[in-house]
């Protein structure tokens, strides 16, 4: 964001000089921030291209079971109930088409905050099917 934002600023700086007639080397420095700008998004496009390594159920959804999504509702109900869990996400979809969901009933996303009597706590995150809970 920096890096947009600072040829934003270099452009609208031209355009003031411009205005005011006090404007040098515009030509150069256009071209510099034009540089820049297509650096930064040949960066972009090739991240875009990179392959999500983690495990699905932080990123994407994790194929799931209907008793998979219950045992994840009913671990963050009881934990929120004990004053254990004060933030999460718990989102579950039904597959359509997605190859990493066949044969599953849903795709679980499942990400909230346990252990908070003891401390900071920690994340519990729903990965795999045949994990359960806590995965």
């Amino acid at each position: 964001m920096d890096l947009i934002e600072g040829i934003a600023a270099t452009l609208d700086t031209l355009a003031d000089e411009h205005k005011s007639g006090s404007a040098q080397n515009v030509g150069e420095r256009i071209a510099r921030s034009v540089f820049t700008a297509r650096a930064f998004v040949r960066t972009i496009r090739e991240n875009e291209s990179l392959p999500d390594t983690l495990e699905p159920g932080w990123n994407r959804p994790a194929p799931a079971n209907v008793d998979d999504v219950v045992g994840v509702l009913e671990d963050a109900a009881e934990r929120v109930g004990m004053g254990d869990s004060f933030e999460g996400t718990i989102t579950w979809e039904m597959p359509t088409g997605e190859p990493e969901l066949e044969g599953a009933d849903f795709g679980l996303v499942a990400r909230y905050r346990i252990g908070n009597l003891q401390g900071q706590g920690g994340l519990r995150v729903f990965t795999k099917a045949d994990d359960g809970p806590g995965a």
